[in-house]
């Protein structure tokens, strides 16, 4: 199950398809200057019968026919498996639209994009590499200005998820200006769709430290401010209500680890077990019924990975259980 942070992260892109393209043209990407930015289908299907899917697609140019594509992928920490996948993620779209096509990846933690940004080799051959767009918090402003979050309320929000927690005792001060910032973006929306606005004001408050969410509650909460967005409400539930009573910076800790951790492993495995089947079906190696179950029922993401670079190189599909 996605975890809150990762969905609102989700849901800001997918509000805001256009936020996306602005930033990965900030990291270097050539994308053009085009019209219609959407959200489309994120499921990327092969012409192998695996089926992987991003978090968001998001197109440019005419809906049916765009003239490029831009995948969005929101990382919360670092898993081996993406350097797999997120080169198969951008030619599976480059071959559905016939356009050229970007990943950009998108990460609250600087760590995870430090690790994201080295380039994935794809092959012996000299310059076979893959290399995404990754944007980290050193890479998002720290918006401060009403009038840039009233035009872009999901920048202010974006702003707020990536400096909101920051511990300098400056970067504190101006944190609460970001926060600022971003209510004033989120009370714009109020009049023409309540519901994003109250998601918006809700995540503000939730991703502040408790030093910034002071300050911000002394000039703009009431006591005891409760949470008024459905979603913030179904995502957190249970782990707010303890953050409220045991300190509130513990129970959001407690509550983004459980939505991490559940159903990570799982997760993991079927995409370690789908992306062997992918190298033998791309490699036109037959995979007989009772292999592809055993690769398909493995839970070990260690034994899957090394199958997984087995498969690359092996002569028959069996082959890669030798020596276990």
């Amino acid at each position: 199950m996605p975890s809150f942070l990762h969905e609102i992260f989700v849901l800001l892109f997918t509000n805001r398809p256009d936020l996306g393209v602005s930033l990965a043209r900030e990291r270097g990407g050539n994308i053009p200057e085009l019209p219609h930015a959407v959200v489309s289908e994120s499921k990327l299907t092969e012409i192998v019968p695996t089926e992987y899917s991003a978090d968001l697609v998001v197109t440019l140019g005419e809906p049916e026919a765009p003239d490029y594509g831009l995948i969005i992928e929101v990382q919360l920490g670092i898993d081996p498996l993406k350097k797999y996948s997120w080169p198969l993620y951008a030619t599976a779209l480059r071959a559905r639209y016939h356009c050229p096509t970007s990943v950009l990846v998108v990460s609250p933690h600087e760590k995870v994009a430090r690790w994201a940004r080295r380039p994935i080799a794809l092959g012996e051959s000299e310059g076979s590499v893959f290399v995404p767009l990754v944007v980290g918090p050193d890479d998002i402003a720290w918006v401060t200005d009403p009038k840039v979050t009233r035009a872009c309320p999901e920048l202010g929000v974006l702003s707020v998820l990536a400096h909101g927690r920051a511990q300098g005792e400056l970067e504190r001060e101006v944190a609460v200006d970001v926060g600022l910032a971003a209510l004033e973006g989120a009370h714009e929306l109020l009049s023409v769709d309540e519901e994003r606005a109250k998601v918006y004001h809700d995540t503000v408050h939730a991703f502040l430290s408790d030093w910034v969410r002071t300050k911000l509650e002394e000039k703009m909460f009431p006591a005891g401010y409760e949470y008024q967005s459905e979603f913030v409400k179904k995502h957190y539930g249970r782990g707010l209500e303890q953050g409220l009573e045991q300190g509130l910076e513990q129970g959001l800790e407690q509550g983004l680890e459980q939505g991490l951790e559940k159903g990570r492993q799982e997760g993991r495995a079927q995409q370690a077990a789908h992306a062997i089947l992918a190298v033998f079906e791309a490699r036109g190696m037959s995979v007989p019924g009772e292999t592809r179950e055993r690769i398909l029922e493995c839970s070990d993401l260690d034994l899957l990975d090394s199958w997984l670079q087995r498969a690359v190189t092996v002569g028959r599909v069996e082959a890669i259980f030798l020596g276990e």
